[in-house]
């Protein structure tokens, strides 16, 4: 498949704009003004799926060093910067990089979330959400004179912001009363009111503005799965159309190529896949690209990238959308990112200017192991109890309870209420019964808390499921307490139903459960929130359909890299150890 460079948009932005208002305030009953003053003032501103090959690569994490590049030396197809939004300090921040001439780079600090970054196709402006001010809005960073303006101030959720080619307009996500739609606004005209561009139709997520300038593509459950959907702007009548989809997968985060002719989109079931339409208006099968998610392309339309996940580690990736080869290897990524951008125009030289003028901290160190009780004669740790948890063992080894104190503090002050205080078990003392079915029992080591099941019970915390190369990992939710978008976000993706396998259904009684719809409301990922204080989870036990405490769905481990056998000699001797291995 030969990518073919340049835009082709045929119409202007403006008129294409003006079709859509004309049917829209027709069926909306709103006519709105598409006069719109220039941006250029500053006043007008506010074949077969493959899986990569891991390597050892150094790789940098997020910190506040540049790397100048002489503009002669950047080939044109390699200009411009990647820019996403990952887990920091507890916090979404936004970030840049790029393969060749910039290490992972933090864009933004501070005691809220920043995410869903855009930069506008001429890389003067990136459009970014954040909660800043208490509530999710969309905002404005003008790269040039390095100076962010809201551009809405609502109570809705508004997130995953695209640009129109002409970078004038955008198109995003707005959350109101349960449902999630796609809108149109203009960046530079504050009078002109937003366009609703779908409604009253299931969730309606991942907007994606063609470089064409005619089409939107989106994701869409109006069917029941995720179907990737375009609309036609400059169409009155029939304007939407399917684009892929099926009742055995999700189709998800559509991301069309630079020339506009192409589109990637995730395939989602138990894991994700990478596939490319090589012509969006050909009806000829996908081409599959490899393992992944959220897929992005570089600028020279060669290399479709996406974010390559394992059950505890997350990297970047990226594949050619000639062949499916693997183009860059596992760049590896501090934490759960939001889906990336690799911008073009003079998006590098901007964020040059910026970053080489600012002064960004450098990454906040969120706990760290100490040890307050001495070793014993032997060597070996002390447990620690913990104050004011509510579990039959509150204790913890000396190593890991400043983790858990830490953790626990961050995810109660960012999601309202204590998720952490109240623990089915700490640690186990080693004279209880093993359990038959869990050959080693992390919660022995004293590096392991199993998380209460009440608040699952009254809908407070929610579990995903995720599959990698034949286990079963869990994602954990918590929902915020505040429910007026202060906090959190909304989930889209199915959660499972533990319940559901003693209702009398046969086959959630054979899967362990069933899928469901995600619950409403605002939600935080209490599992990358672990991730970034260094508390992981663990795959679920073969039998985890048939024998409950194998799922560990709720159970956390600080393992700080060391095996079932290290964290358990750091307590106890071998002839101990071996009796809870055998079960006695």
């Amino acid at each position: 498949m030969a990518v073919r460079k340049g835009r082709y948009w045929l119409l202007p932005a403006i008129l294409l704009i003006s079709l859509l208002l004309n049917s829209c305030s027709r069926e909306n009953g709103t006519q709105i003004s598409t006069t719109k003053p220039s941006p250029s003032s500053p006043q007008n501103s506010p074949s077969q799926t493959t899986s990569p090959v891991f390597e050892d690569t150094a790789t940098s994490t997020a910190t506040p060093t540049f790397l100048p590049v002489e503009e002669e030396k950047i080939p044109s197809e390699d200009r411009g910067v990647i820019v996403f939004s990952m887990g920091d300090g507890g916090h979404q921040h936004l970030f840049a990089y790029h393969p060749n001439y910039l290490p992972i780079t933090r864009l933004t600090a501070g005691e809220w979330d920043d995410r869903d970054p855009a930069i506008s196709p001429d890389g003067n402006y990136m459009a970014f959400t954040s909660n800043r001010s208490g509530q999710w809005d969309l905002y404005l960073w003008d790269l040039g004179i390095n100076a962010i303006t809201a551009l809405t101030n609502t109570v809705e959720f508004e997130a995953d912001p695209d640009w129109s080619p002409d970078n004038q307009w955008i198109t995003y996500e707005s959350y109101v009363n349960g449902q999630s739609n796609i809108r149109i606004r203009s960046v530079f005209d504050d009078s002109a009111a937003p366009i609703q561009l779908t409604e009253n139709a299931g969730n309606n997520i991942d907007p994606s503005w063609s470089p064409l300038g005619r089409q939107i593509s989106f994701s869409t459950n109006r069917s029941g799965k995720y179907e990737i959907w375009t609309t036609q702007l400059d169409s009155v009548e029939n304007r939407f159309s399917k684009l892929t989809g099926n009742n055995d997968f999700d189709y998800i985060n559509p991301a069309w190529s630079p020339d506009g002719l192409s589109i990637a989109w995730e395939k989602r079931n138990d894991y994700s896949t990478i596939e490319m339409l090589p012509s969006a208006t050909s009806t000829d099968s996908p081409t599959p690209l490899g393992v992944g998610s959220m897929p992005f392309w570089s600028p020279d339309g060669e290399t479709v990238l996406s974010r390559y996940d394992t059950p505890d580690q997350y990297f970047l990736t990226g594949y050619n959308a000639n062949n499916g080869n693997i183009v860059y290897p596992l760049i590896g990524l501090a934490a759960l990112t939001s889906p990336f951008q690799w911008a073009a125009g003079n998006s590098l030289e901007n964020l040059n200017n910026i970053l080489v003028s600012s002064d960004f901290p450098e990454n906040l160190q969120l706990c760290q192991s100490i040890q307050t009780i001495p070793t014993s004669d032997n060597g070996r740790f002390s447990m620690v109890e913990l104050e004011s948890v509510r579990a039959e063992n509150p204790f913890l080894s000396d190593m890991a309870d400043e983790c858990y104190v830490a953790l626990r503090n961050s995810v109660e002050k960012v999601v309202g209420w204590d998720v952490l205080g109240n623990l089915k078990s700490a640690a186990l003392p080693i004279t209880a019964s093993p359990d038959p079915g869990v050959p080693q029992n992390w919660l022995y080591t004293g590096r392991a808390i199993m998380l209460s099941l009440a608040p699952f019970d009254s809908n407070w915390m929610a579990v995903s499921r995720e599959d990698f190369e034949g286990q079963t990992y869990w994602r954990l939710w918590a929902k915020c307490l505040a429910q007026d978008g202060s906090c959190g976000t909304i989930l889209t993706a199915p959660v499972w139903d533990f319940a559901s396998r003693s209702t009398g259904d046969l086959q959630a009684f054979e899967d362990g459960g069933k899928l469901i719809p995600p619950p409403s409301g605002y939600w935080i990922d209490l599992t990358d929130f672990a991730h970034q204080f260094g508390w992981y989870r663990l795959a679920s036990l073969s039998n985890w359909r048939t024998y409950y405490p194998g799922i560990q769905f709720n159970l956390l481990v600080f393992s700080e890299g060391k095996t079932w056998e290290q964290a358990m000699r750091e307590l106890y001797p071998d002839d101990a150890i071996n009796l809870v291995r055998e079960g006695k």
